[in-house]
């Protein structure tokens, strides 16, 4: 059979400017049967106007019954040329791989750079969840609604663009319950399901 893959992308804010549609990108065959899957989340932001603050946020939950996974998740936030400014990048990314992949790879990576800035901040946090199993995992709706919970207080914390380190403590208390959300609410026809990773990278750049 081959492997199928569905990805469902939660919005991705930035303050101050319009908001994404939510939606499903649905599920998609690749096009040679057993070829691997590589799956991507990605919060970038660049402030460069003088006492400007901007938050980025990328939150996506990804599905895959590929035999080799690799996911990569990443945030980086840039301030530059200017005074008083002010950036946030958050990436939270949720991959569940199904019927046992013989390789999975993840890659989290976390950049904060502060350049020709003055009082500025910047801060980069990437969170990573990736859950295997050998059988078909599924998230109950209960799950679901608790994930969309996390994802509207991280789009309030952005929105609010808190000092750095209250910031990383607003952040650090959502993930804890995505994790716990994740361990109890992510189900396999039968079977175990084991949290092989959950990586966090976070990144502050002051100046």
């Amino acid at each position: 059979m081959p492997a199928v893959t569905c990805e469902q992308t939660l919005p991705r804010t930035d303050r101050g400017r319009d908001r994404a549609a939510a939606g499903h990108a649905g599920c998609r065959s690749p096009t040679e049967k057993g070829s691997g899957q590589t799956v991507r989340n990605h919060a970038s932001v660049e402030v460069q106007k003088s006492n400007r603050s901007v938050g980025k946020l990328a939150f996506v939950v990804h599905r895959t019954s590929a035999p080799s996974v690799t996911a990569i998740n990443a945030a980086d936030a840039r301030t530059s040329n200017c005074s008083g400014c002010r950036s946030a990048g958050v990436a939270f990314e949720v991959v569940l791989a199904s019927r046992g992949p013989a390789t999975l790879i993840a890659n989290n990576e976390a950049t904060a750079v502060n350049a020709d800035c003055t009082r500025c901040e910047a801060v980069a946090e990437a969170y990573q969840f990736v859950i295997e199993s050998g059988d078909v995992l599924t998230i109950t709706s209960a799950g679901q609604q608790q994930l969309d919970t996390a994802l509207t207080q991280l789009e309030q914390v952005l929105d609010v663009l808190p000092p750095a380190d209250e910031l990383d403590a607003r952040v650090a208390a959502v993930a804890e319950q995505v994790t716990n959300t994740l361990m109890s609410e992510v189900q396999p026809g039968r079977g175990h399901v084991n949290m092989r990773l959950q990586k966090r990278v976070q990144h502050k750049a002051l100046a």
